[in-house]
């Protein structure tokens, strides 16, 4: 059994399963109490302990939209900043040691998975939430982790939670959120290779996706290749699917198991 976590901004998802393909294997998703803020950390451990029922996972792997130090601690976190100093990778240990990574790469690592023909083209992927993150699956190569949500797309606008003014991801909270994204989507693709891009997160939708489709070509480098936007096929899930495919290939198989 493997157990995936997805960490957000609104609050969490968990799922233990054997098989993530099996009919109703659906996950246990939490909204952060209120009246618990500091204590979210915890939020996450009961409703972790809810989904495995007393069963020790093979494996485990957590999606995280901040970053670790080597010890597992929580670094940096700019949307919650309570959570610095908080032993993630400890407080998550359900009889073995998690797998803690970036958010927005384990979910480019599920679209990737869901989309084998896209590994020659390369493809880039952002997820839109409470921040922006973000993964390259370069052409035919690896997946990189990146930061787009911090990309300036106007240099004297709205000031942003990492403490400067104009960032993508403040601007996705305004009415010129399609331009903004469109303007860092042509950034990019000036610099990194792609063909594919996927879009994901909770605050996507159809309607912005259209819209950028739209002003790309009136942002971009006349000429330029531009990609066009596609949604994401596991949704707002994508970090958690992400998680679990971490997992599932991180347990051990039937012989390396510890005999009972």
């Amino acid at each position: 059994m493997t157990l995936a976590i997805d960490i957000g901004g609104s609050g969490a998802r968990a799922l233990a399963t054997d098989d993530p393909d099996a009919p109703g294997t659906e996950a246990r998703e939490l909204r952060w109490d209120r009246a618990r803020v500091d204590d979210e950390p915890g939020q996450v451990v009961e409703l972790a302990r809810s989904v495995l029922g007393g069963r020790v996972p093979d494996a485990v792997a957590v999606a995280f939209p901040g970053s670790l130090d080597a010890a597992g601690v929580v670094r940096r976190w700019p949307n919650r900043p309570w959570w610095t100093g908080v032993a993630l990778t400890a407080r998550l240990d359900f009889g073995v040691p998690p797998l803690v990574d970036d958010d927005a790469y384990l979910a480019a690592l599920a679209e990737l998975a869901a989309r084998p023909e896209a590994r020659p083209d390369g493809l880039f992927y952002l997820g839109l939430g409470t921040g922006v993150g973000g993964a390259w699956a370069q052409p035919g190569g690896g997946l990189v982790r990146c930061e787009p949500g911090h990309l300036i797309v106007r240099p004297d606008g709205e000031p942003c939670s990492c403490g400067r003014r104009g960032c993508l991801q403040a601007h996705l909270r305004t009415a010129d959120a399609a331009w903004a994204l469109a303007l860092a989507v042509a950034n990019l693709a000036e610099i990194c290779a792609f063909r594919r891009l996927v879009v994901g997160g909770g605050t996507s939708g159809p309607a912005l996706l259209r819209d950028v489709a739209e002003l790309l070509p009136r942002v971009a480098r006349p000429g330029t290749d531009l990609p066009r936007p596609e949604p994401a096929r596991h949704g707002a899930g994508s970090s958690l699917r992400g998680a679990l495919l971490a997992a599932r290939l991180r347990a051990p198989s039937c012989d390396e198991r510890t005999p009972t």
